[in-house]
């Protein structure tokens, strides 16, 4: 039952869209296997050759027709795709850009940290570098005194500058201390 209602609606497309030809300067319409002029049916009153060259000008016509929208289809299709391969481009280069941003932004926080590394360790190289010298300082001047005083040459005036003196340096040395303890 489905077949024959389809065949029908076939059928009945075919004489709705039926095709004019210009032939011999006349126009005729096929619908089928029969050609109109001006809505009369014409078939009997033409000649095998006449009929043939209508029928083939109209497959001409059709298979025209047909190729038209094939290309349009494969145009259309063509389109398509250039645009998808278009988005895929740029959402690519989108990735991309994103991606030397990202690379961007830890290479500044590296190079953030390495400065920080950098500036710590020049902190304690010099704090180093101040008890060495205050270490050295208090030893140097313990070690005169010390050789004053066994020579007796320290009078009670002198003795008390000398510890007020290698007192001070020993809070130098505890305070470089304290300050590289604390890097």
């Amino acid at each position: 039952m489905k077949s024959i209602i389809t065949s029908f609606l076939l059928v009945l497309c075919s004489f709705i869209y039926a095709q004019e030809v210009n032939h011999d300067g006349k126009i005729y319409a096929v619908k089928g296997k029969e050609i109109f002029q001006n809505n009369e049916n014409v078939t009997e009153k033409l000649s095998e050759d006449e009929k043939q060259a209508i029928i083939s000008a109209h497959k001409a016509e059709k298979e025209r027709i047909k190729t038209e929208k094939q290309l349009e289809r494969e145009r259309e299709k063509a389109q398509k795709q250039e645009e998808k391969e278009k988005k895929e481009r740029e959402k690519a280069e989108k990735e991309r850009v994103k991606a030397q941003k990202e690379q961007e932004k830890e290479l500044k926080k590296v190079e953030k940290k390495l400065k920080k590394a950098e500036k710590k360790a020049k902190k304690k190289a010099q704090a180093e570098k101040a008890l060495s010298k205050a270490e050295r300082k208090l030893n140097h001047e313990t070690k005169k005194y010390h050789k004053l005083s066994t020579k007796g040459k320290l009078s009670p005036v002198k003795d008390a500058k000398y510890q007020q003196k290698l007192e001070k340096l020993r809070a130098n040395v505890e305070k470089a201390k304290k300050k590289l303890r604390k890097l």
